[in-house]
């Protein structure tokens, strides 16, 4: 088999730690009579709901306890690989990044064919396992662009949890064991407030997580979700970059606030480090290789009527997954335009409800000079060669059209 037919069939190829123990067991077993043979957990599968749960994790809020024995020592274990995948009777590397793309967007249409390949060509098999106090936290696969990295993963209570025994395939979460429920989102608060992503070796810190889960139990006591890690500048994820996860120091997330969302929480926390200059770090991984960025130029027209709206423009690019673009500005109302992606055949592409946003610098007083970078995260991948233009509209009447398909590549 030639060697990049053998990389295919093998991505598609994943053993859970539990499969590999039981396989261990097996193999001992048949070697020795007398040893027991303990099985491990049942393989899962995915089914789509909707989401239920939304955590976002950027800034401060009261310090709180250290991880806990049990899930430091097991974080320190991570075992992170680029080239591990997954099982054939679990979903395939295409899927799993399907379904969390899907439970990030809420979106429920089906993947395209043109979505799936750009999974399988872009996509990065990850074999994370974070043990928790209440549960196991896996993180099963990676996909980026510049500025955003999405990863699906797969939470599996402990056994030993109040109300493990309702938690079956097909259970609402919420409905079924408001216990299991209760320790859950302990478990992601001290995930999203005591881990942080960061660039190694700089220890440039990521400014934003989202977590959203499905609410919906894919197996007897798992839910999935979708983890989304973004940055507040251009480039920060590339080819060959290292990501760490290490314990996050308090001086690092200043100005945290918290909010709801819908009837759910946004459940945050810091932990401090030990040492800010040498933080702890439980894990790390390399980034493969990234969607397809373009660089846009914008002509004299739209850059006056951008002008005229509040904004100048210095970057601009395009991903399947985003719009990010940054520069000046004079009013921040401009940043609240509505943009949207036309394709050629007419279709209209919206913004994902989670995970667009702004961050702001250089401002005076009243905001009427201002340094910014925004991301806007569509509601599904796009192929670049189908986007037709830009649009940007705001409350005031101006209309923007910005052409995408002749423009420059980055």
């Amino acid at each position: 088999m030639k060697q990049e037919q053998f990389r295919n069939v093998y991505q598609h190829i994943h053993l859970s730690a539990q499969q590999k123990d039981r396989i261990w067991k097996q193999v001992q077993t048949a070697s020795d009579p007398q040893h027991t043979n303990q099985a491990g957990n049942s393989l899962l599968h995915y089914p789509h709901s909707a989401s239920s749960a939304h955590f976002h994790s950027t800034g401060l809020c009261s310090k709180k306890a250290l991880l806990p024995t049990r899930a430091a020592v097991c974080l320190g274990a991570l075992l992170l690989s680029g080239m591990t995948v997954f099982a054939a009777n679990e979903l395939s590397l295409t899927d799993r990044l399907a379904e969390a793309i899907k439970t990030l967007t809420q979106n429920e249409k089906d993947a395209t064919k043109d979505q799936k390949d750009l999974y399988a060509q872009y996509g990065q098999v990850l074999d994370s396992e974070i043990e928790l106090d209440n549960g196991t936290l896996r993180l099963d696969a990676a996909l980026y662009d510049e500025t955003n990295l999405i990863i699906p993963f797969r939470y599996l209570f402990h056994s030993d949890v109040e109300g493990y025994e309702t938690l079956t395939a097909g259970a609402d979460l919420d409905q079924a064991s408001p216990q299991a429920q209760a320790v859950y989102r302990l478990d992601m608060k001290t995930f999203l407030g005591q881990v942080s992503f960061r660039i190694a070796p700089d220890s440039v810190q990521a400014n934003s997580q989202y977590l959203i889960t499905d609410s919906i139990l894919s197996e007897d006591g798992t839910i999935i979700g979708s983890l989304l890690v973004n940055a507040h500048e251009p480039k920060f994820f590339e080819p060959g970059t290292v990501i760490q996860l290490v314990k996050t120091a308090v001086a690092d997330i200043p100005g945290q606030t918290e909010e709801s969302v819908g009837t759910d929480d946004l459940i945050q926390a810091v932990e401090s480090a030990d040492s800010e200059n040498d933080p702890v770090v439980y894990a790390e991984f390399t980034l493969g290789t990234a969607l397809e960025q373009r660089e846009l130029t914008i002509d004299s027209q739209n850059t006056a009527a951008l002008k005229d709206m509040g904004i100048s423009v210095d970057r601009i690019s395009l991903s399947p997954l985003s719009l990010c673009y940054s520069g000046k500005g004079t009013h921040t109302r401009a940043l609240s335009a509505s943009i949207t992606i036309i394709l050629k055949d007419g279709r209209i592409i919206k913004r994902s409800p989670n995970g667009s946003g702004c961050a702001l610098s250089d401002t005076n007083r009243d905001n009427t000079s201002f340094s910014f970078f925004a991301s806007v995260l569509f509601e599904e991948p796009v192929l670049l060669e189908d986007i037709a233009e830009i649009q940007i509209r705001n409350h005031w009447g101006s209309d923007i059209h910005i052409p995408v398909g002749n423009n420059s590549i980055g």
